[in-house]
C-alpha cells in the first residue's frame, strides 16, 4: 500500500471501474490520506468503484481480523469480509475478471456510460440489475 500511495497517483482498473487510490492525479484527485480523514474509524479506505461500492482495510472497526479487506457493497448496503489482504486485493484487481464481482451491478453499455466521468465520481442507481 506505502508503494501505491506514494509512487503513484492512484490506479484506475477495467475502464476506470474500480479506482485504488494513492497519492493524487488530475485523472483521479481523490489521495490515500486526505479521503480518509474524516471518513473513517476504525477501517482504511483504500478503493472504490463506479457503482459507490467502498474496499477498506479493518483497523478493528468490523472485527477480529483486522488487515483484511471489507467491500461495502451499494446493493445490500453492508461491509462484507473479502477475507483477503491488500496486497492479494490488489493482484485480485489486476488479473482476475471482475464480470463475475460485479455481476447485477453492470449494465451492457457501462463501459460507453463512465468513459467521461472523473476518478472521484461515481453511479448511483436503483433498482440494480
Amino acid at each position: 500500500m506505502g508503494a501505491i500511495a506514494h509512487d503513484t497517483g492512484g490506479i484506475l482498473i477495467d475502464y476506470g471501474w474500480l479506482r485504488f487510490l494513492g497519492s493524487g492525479h488530475p485523472k483521479l484527485p481523490r489521495t490515500l490520506p486526505v479521503w480518509n480523514d474524516n471518513r473513517a474509524d476504525g477501517f482504511y479506505l483504500v478503493a472504490d468503484d463506479m457503482a459507490g461500492g467502498f474496499f477498506a482495510v479493518d483497523g478493528g472497526a468490523f472485527g477480529d481480523e483486522v488487515g483484511t479487506v471489507y467491500f461495502w457493497s451499494p446493493d445490500d448496503l453492508a461491509w462484507e469480509c473479502l477475507e483477503t489482504g491488500y496486497s492479494d486485493l490488489l493482484n485480485w484487481a489486476l488479473n482476475e475478471d471482475l464480470s463475475n464481482f460485479y455481476d447485477g451491478l453492470r449494465w451492457n453499455t457501462w463501459q460507453i456510460d463512465i468513459a467521461n466521468l472523473s476518478g472521484d465520481q461515481c453511479m448511483t442507481f436503483y433498482p440494480f440489475f
